[in-house]
């Protein structure tokens, strides 16, 4: 019996409905994006990021140094509050400002390959200056801000990722992405190889998009400073002739 042919009726509809060669209407997309709201994990919630991958499941860990300070870790934790480190170019988030909380549903609609993938995940985590720092790259840091969340079954992947920006002992303001997954369906393992490059390309476009979207905002923090210095009412009067 063939992969697709074993697997349950719910679980095959599951797969269809998750893929299409042409672009969801927004009504389909509000649709499946309603339908996930009470839907399970896929992934053990008491797994936690910080310790080695369970059996079968791969462990990404990328992460890329934003710059330095208060002003970049606050401009930095905006655009991650913001989901600015996902790029626009091939994902949509729905809801586009989704709310960072612990139970927040949120459907990526990626296009790749051609095709349109819808998968969905939950948040289960949060971190902010009120919650204990986790591990990062081998010490503890400083400071955190971001969230964790973990697949449904409308997910090519069944896996948890984390999201983070960090502050060092040295001021020094990271981005991290790290995660656990495998493929969530037989089928799709053997889809591997590309699912994997979709998965690099992913990671290094998050990066470029948080990294600018910090330079932008320090960028615009520094010219309306700029501009409040040269304004008519703290400018030094010139001489009378």
């Amino acid at each position: 019996m063939g992969a697709i042919e074993s697997m349950h009726p719910t679980m095959k509809t599951t797969i269809a409905r998750q893929w299409s060669i042409t672009k969801p209407s927004d009504n389909q997309l509000h649709n499946f994006y309603e339908h996930q709201q009470e839907q399970p994990l896929t992934f053990p919630v008491e797994t936690r990021l910080d310790g080695s991958p369970p059996v079968g499941f791969q462990l990404d860990d990328n992460r890329v140094l934003l710059g330095q300070g208060e002003e970049t870790y606050r401009a930095a934790c905006d655009a991650l509050r913001c989901w600015e480190m996902y790029p626009k170019s091939w994902i949509e988030l729905i809801p586009p400002k989704a709310p960072l909380q612990v139970g927040t549903v949120v459907l990526v609609l990626a296009r790749a390959y051609g095709i349109w993938w819808k998968n969905v995940c939950r948040i289960i985590e949060l971190f902010d200056d009120n919650s204990p720092s986790p591990q990062v790259a081998g010490s503890r840091a400083v400071r955190a801000y971001g969230f964790t969340y973990a697949t449904l079954a409308a997910h090519v992947e069944c896996g948890i990722e984390r999201f983070l920006i960090t502050q060092d002992s040295e001021g020094q303001v990271w981005y991290q992405i790290r995660a656990f997954s495998r493929p969530q369906h037989r089928l799709l393992k053997l889809a591997k190889p590309l699912a994997r490059r979709v998965q690099s390309r992913f990671v290094r476009d998050s990066k470029t998009c948080l990294v600018a979207a910090v330079q932008q905002r320090n960028a615009k923090r520094l010219s309306q400073g700029a501009n409040q210095a040269i304004s008519p009412s703290t400018a030094v009067p010139l001489p009378s002739p």
